[in-house]
Order: C-alpha cells, then sequence, then structure tokens
C-alpha cells in the first residue's frame, strides 16, 4: 500500500504557507554549513513554545507543525531534479538531527508508516502525527521537557507536492514505532 492510498480526506495534506521561492529554474545545491544552525533556532522555538492543552488544539493554533524547507520550486522540475533535490533535503534532515542531537541528546527514529495505517483503519492517532504520517515516513524524535516532544522529517515528493523538512511538536509520550534507515 502506498504511504498517500486510502486517506480519509479530511487529512489529505494542506498546502505549505506561501515562502519566499527562488526562481522556479533554481536547482538545490548541497546544504551549506549555515542551513542546519537556521533550521535548528526555528526547532528550538517550536520546542519552547507552549504545549498543547492534553487532548485539545495546541496553544498556538490547530497545528504544531512547520515547514523549514520547501521545495515548491520543484513542481515543474523533471524526475531526475527532484530525485537529487529529495537527496539534499534528506541530507539537510541528517545534518539538523545530528546538530539537535548534540542539544538534546540522540533522537528516537519514529517509523510513521504504523501511524498511517491506522488512521486508514479509522483508529484514533493523536495530531500531530494522524497528519504526518501522509507526509513523513521516518520522524526523527526528541523529548525536550516533560510532556513535550519534537520531531523532524522530510516529506517525500509525490506528484502535485514537493518535497519538504518538516518540524512538528506535539505534548504527551513521546512517540513510537519501529524505524531504520
Amino acid at each position: 500500500m502506498g504511504r498517500s492510498d486510502h486517506r480519509p480526506p479530511h487529512l489529505a495534506p494542506t498546502q505549505p504557507p506561501p515562502l519566499s521561492l527562488p526562481h522556479p529554474r533554481t536547482r538545490w545545491s548541497r546544504p551549506g554549513a549555515r542551513a542546519a544552525p537556521d533550521h535548528a533556532s526555528r526547532v528550538r522555538e517550536l520546542a519552547a513554545a507552549p504545549a498543547p492543552a492534553p487532548g485539545g488544539p495546541p496553544a498556538g493554533g490547530p497545528a504544531q507543525v512547520i515547514v523549514l524547507r520547501d521545495g515548491a520550486e520543484l513542481l515543474d522540475a523533471d524526475e531526475a531534479e527532484v530525485a537529487a533535490a529529495a537527496e539534499d533535503l534528506a541530507a539537510e534532515c541528517d545534518a539538523l538531527v545530528a546538530a539537535l542531537s548534540r542539544e538534546w541528546g540522540r533522537a528516537l527514529p519514529v517509523d510513521l508508516r504504523g501511524h498511517l495505517e491506522r488512521v486508514a483503519r479509522g483508529e484514533p492517532v493523536p495530531a500531530p502525527l494522524d497528519v504526518l504520517s501522509g507526509e513523513v515516513a521516518l520522524l526523527h524524535v526528541w523529548r525536550t521537557r516533560p510532556a513535550r516532544w519534537v520531531g523532524v522529517g522530510t516529506a517525500e515528493a509525490r506528484p502535485g507536492v514537493p518535497p519538504r523538512l518538516l518540524a512538528c511538536a506535539g505534548a504527551g509520550d513521546r512517540p513510537t514505532g519501529a524505524a531504520g534507515r
């Protein structure tokens, strides 16, 4: 079963917020040393934000998922360009995981496919994992303080949806799931 198959309509991916992007034909380049610190500071801000009330919406709005890097400029790109960009994005995610792991300890890799299967069966899945499971296969998760966790992962490209680097935060127990890369 494909990861985006059998997703209930109310969990369809949403459009990322509008970002200032380079020209549509700009090619992605390997991430520089300055890319990860910018992302890390945004993830730290997300981790420091007020936690959602148990069972309720997050204090900052209905979702605590942020787009760190958007591949919207790749919507009209050929498959080879998208594949190269996805590879670059995975390397950028790895650099971010390494940077955050130096601060918060080793990340727990969480395979979200099991959560997606639960969503497809109509079983409850806590936010933001209910939506992320249709976008991200592997989420790197840290407990940042009691009853608060953050995670980062890459959303895979598919027709009409570019690859993206995402960060999320949640309340309660840190999500689990068998994972490996």
